[in-house]
């Protein structure tokens, strides 16, 4: 396969091309009837027993390029797989196969807080075998000073590892574990401040009590007296 990018005046393109005949077929048509979700607009063309697809890529950058010298996050990670599993529910509804999407860094773009994929006719290899060589470019693209992205790097490649897989299964799996882990450091800062929000609360009652027994106190006059301006002595008989 052959990859370049070309540019004119209607924008930028990755064009894809293969030494192999083109045929139209319902994939190429429902792509452009339809905006599909996480999918780049296609355009197909036959030219000399070659096969040409042209990807409209204007206004975006890569995802090699995004992380060729910043690192992966968190947050990066968890906006990425929730969007690719959007992309595959789309793919479904479309009725198109979801094997024909590539997973390679240099075939994802990003814009706007959106991931775009390459919906590419010709491929051939699962989706499965490419998540699993994708998660191994997390991997060594991941922020190592972030322990929750490493701990999330590592248990997607793990479960891709695994027999029979589901992707959606996995990354839904992943995202339920995150999940609960934030709940639980919610619960345990809640604990941390639960004895200080106690003394807040009780500060008022003992000055209350306090009140209370100064009232009582035969000599609470006097003690109010001599706190008043010198030589001034209510109530004296």
């Amino acid at each position: 396969m052959k990859t370049e990018y070309k540019k004119n005046v209607n924008g930028v393109y990755l064009v894809l091309e293969e030494e192999k005949e083109y045929k139209e077929d319902y994939q190429i048509q429902m792509i452009a009837a339809n905006e599909i979700t996480g999918i780049l607009p296609l355009k197909a063309q036959g030219m000399n027993r070659r096969s040409r697809y042209y990807y409209t890529i204007s206004g975006k950058v890569s995802m090699k390029a995004m992380y060729e010298k910043s690192k992966i996050g968190k947050q990066d990670l968890t906006l990425f797989l929730n969007q690719l599993l959007q992309t595959t529910r789309a793919i479904y509804d479309h009725m198109l196969n979801i094997n024909r999407i590539m997973l390679e860094p240099e075939y994802i773009f990003y814009e706007d807080g959106r991931f775009y994929f390459c919906y590419y006719p010709l491929r051939r290899e699962e989706l499965s075998v490419q998540f699993h060589r994708f998660t191994e470019y997390i991997v060594r693209q991941v922020d190592y000073e972030d322990k929750e992205v490493i701990c999330m790097a590592y248990e997607l490649h793990k479960k891709s590892l695994e027999d029979n897989y589901s992707i959606e299964h996995a990354i839904a799996q992943i995202s339920q574990e995150q999940e609960e882990e934030k709940e639980e450091s919610e619960e345990k800062a809640a604990l941390v401040y639960e004895p200080e929000l106690q003394m807040d609360y009780a500060q008022p009652k003992t000055a209350e009590i306090k009140k209370r027994l100064l009232g009582r106190n035969p000599l609470s006059d006097v003690f109010q007296r001599r706190s008043s301006k010198w030589g001034v002595w209510n109530n004296l008989p």
